[in-house]
């Protein structure tokens, strides 16, 4: 799964600190539990993201005895077409949602998902990147600073009258969408703003951002 999930650049890099453990996506995860328990290791875990579901009773019961490990699950959504169904994730935001002390990160460019690892190596607990394998253009400045729970406006005007919550590939398509009725027009017509948020972590609305005007 390396090749596939980029994690051998990592294995290149620093073999020492690298477990090969194949597809075995349960001994995967009981791997990293030990290894969180070790000291102060910072345990990563890399698959597809689909393929975390079969290793779910072992990260539920890393929660209750209050591990901190991260799970990096890539290919998500249907995004990834030519490889077919099965490697589609589709109920894995969900699923992670559903455990306690959970933290589900959704990068949407390489910026803010280089500061998901960084925020979820500083996070208690159980934490999920959820990355998308097409190619996203970069929206984020390199020093762009993201917090946990913490939505960000990409794009806003005082004529803003619907509000668009994305995030990861949703919303570079949220960003086409108003890009594609502007030019046709229709931002002054029944479309005549948008304010559109990137919602780094999936989870309660961060009303404090979209409380923006009166």
């Amino acid at each position: 799964m390396k090749n596939s999930t980029s994690s051998d650049m990592f294995h290149k890099a620093f073999p020492e600190r690298f477990v090969e453990c194949f597809i075995a996506e349960q001994n995967m995860v009981s791997v990293a539990i030990g290894c969180a328990t070790r000291d102060r290791t910072v345990a990563f875990a890399s698959t597809f993201a689909a393929f975390l579901s079969r290793a779910y009773d072992h990260i539920r019961m890393a929660a209750v005895s209050e591990s901190n490990i991260n799970l990096a699950g890539s290919h998500c959504g249907v995004s990834i077409g030519e490889d077919g169904p099965s490697q589609m994730a589709l109920e894995d935001i969900a699923m992670f949602r559903a455990i306690p002390t959970c933290t589900v990160f959704y990068p949407s460019d390489g910026v803010s998902a280089e500061r998901s690892v960084e925020l979820a190596a500083n996070t208690k607990g159980i934490c999920f990147i959820r990355i998308t394998r097409p190619e996203l253009k970069v929206i984020y400045d390199p020093d762009e600073k993201f917090e946990v729970g913490v939505a960000k406006v990409v794009r806003q005007s005082y004529s803003d009258k619907v509000t668009v919550i994305g995030a990861g590939v949703t919303l570079h398509e949220a960003l086409a969408a108003a890009d594609q009725l502007a030019s046709e027009g229709k931002s002054s017509s029944w479309w005549p703003g948008r304010e559109l948020h990137h919602k780094q972590c999936p989870g309660p609305l961060f009303i404090g951002c979209l409380h923006r005007w009166d």
